[in-house]
């Protein structure tokens, strides 16, 4: 009952909610937010972990390819931060990760 209604009064605008999503666009203002990211294997298969340090605190996260690690880097931040659900738009966030075109070339010798 008590996470419903944090749901529900997060889909609202409020002073607090305001102020926590303020606070998160001047840090990603000065220099952003970098993640250090790993590829992980266990029973269930590969996986991708994200994790970064913001003022002394980590931001962890995971997911099964970059799409879903880039939405769910932006999920944490955002929970990082508290904002609530009503101020959380993806587009705030901009992330080198579904943008960026890697190539990787094996050689041997």
């Amino acid at each position: 009952m008590k996470n419903f209604i944090y749901r529900f009064l997060g889909s609202f605008p409020s002073k607090n909610g305001q102020k926590s999503l303020d606070r998160l666009l001047v840090r990603l203002s000065h220099g952003g937010i970098n993640f250090k990211i790993s590829s992980h294997q266990d029973e269930s298969g590969n996986y991708l972990v994200a994790e970064a340090e913001v003022d002394g605190n980590f931001i962890i996260t995971s997911g099964k390819d970059l799409l879903e690690l880039d939405r769910n880097i932006k999920d944490a931040i955002f929970t990082a931060y508290q904002v609530p659900r009503f101020y959380c738009d993806d587009k705030l966030i901009t992330s080198p990760l579904v943008k960026k075109e890697m190539e990787f070339n094996y050689a041997t010798r």
